[in-house]
């Protein structure tokens, strides 16, 4: 019992030791951050053009390390998440020194416009290297990134010559807009009735037909009787107006109506608009005949 005696009293010293030194440095230990207020570490839909514009707070261009630490984790606007990025996107949460590191890729303490072309660079190669590899072409128009298949990018390449002439999609084919104008019927002297789109110039009337003719006539020879504006050709030429063809949404909608309408061909152009961004939507592919698998395109029963 005398042996152990000093064992244990050695053991007690050595214990209020160290917690006599626990609580002289424990305000200097590092401890990890608290979580962000609201869902913890939420992903955030973020814009990587914005990232000089968000966190360059004194407007002289980059960002430095300090001006981005001041506004990480916290909610860039009203009622939403708190910014944290991750790594690999849906990896672990990054600190402020990861996040940062991944932003400045020349490593010179600042993110500047050289940064920001890099990474666009980067990611453009990786973009279009996964397109490779799928038998896919990328595409870049404005601020969307595509892979299209063939029948997705011959119906892009159309749309968008389409576009630059001014033209919009009735009959099967592509019209300038001033062809798309008030559904009308005309009359001729014999007698003869045809419906179509009317466009005038100083000396003719211009009628373009679900066939996809143009036909012009003498005024001096027509009877001219309109639709009403609840026709259905009239609220396809406004909607078509006001839809852009890369507006999946707003196309899928046009294209329903144009079912019901019975307008086939301006519905089967519709439904080639939603395949290019929308390639597995399966109301257009169903109307189109084609099957979706991998990005690519089959004919149904091939």
């Amino acid at each position: 019992m005398k042996k152990i005696a000093p064992v244990l009293l050695i053991v007690v010293l050595g214990l209020a030791l160290g917690l006599l030194i626990w609580w002289v440095t424990r305000d200097d230990a590092v401890q990890a951050p608290p979580p962000p207020p609201g869902p913890e570490y939420a992903n955030v839909d973020f814009v990587p053009v914005d990232f000089i514009p968000v966190f360059d707070q004194d407007k002289d261009g980059q960002v430095s390390f300090e001006e981005f630490k001041r506004l990480y984790g916290t909610s860039l606007k009203d009622n939403s998440p708190p910014l944290i990025f991750h790594d690999d996107n849906n990896g672990p949460p990054l600190s402020a020194e990861q996040a940062f590191k991944k932003w400045d890729l020349d490593a010179n303490g600042v993110v500047n416009d050289a940064d920001m072309k890099q990474r666009g660079e980067d990611a453009w190669h990786g973009f279009q290297k996964e397109a490779d590899g799928r038998g896919l072409k990328a595409v870049a128009y404005g601020s969307k990134w595509m892979m299209l298949n063939d029948i997705q990018l011959r119906a892009f390449d159309a749309e968008k010559a389409a576009l630059a002439r001014g033209e919009y999609p009735f009959a099967g084919s592509f019209w300038k807009a001033k062809y798309i104008g008030e559904w009308v019927t005309i009359t001729d002297a014999n007698g003869v009735s045809v419906s179509g789109f009317l466009s005038r110039t100083e000396t003719r009337v211009f009628l373009l037909t679900a066939d996809a003719k143009l036909n012009a006539y003498d005024p001096a020879t027509v009877n001219i009787s309109k639709a009403p504006a609840d026709d259905p050709h009239n609220q396809y030429a406004a909607g078509i107006r006001r839809t852009g063809f890369l507006d999946a949404d707003g196309n899928l909608e046009l294209a329903r109506h144009c079912m019901n309408w019975g307008m086939g061909a301006e519905a089967g152009m519709l439904y080639a608009r939603v395949l290019i961004l929308d390639p597995d939507n399966e109301e257009a592919l169903n109307a189109l005949g084609l099957i979706e698998n991998d990005g690519h395109f089959t004919p149904k029963g091939n």
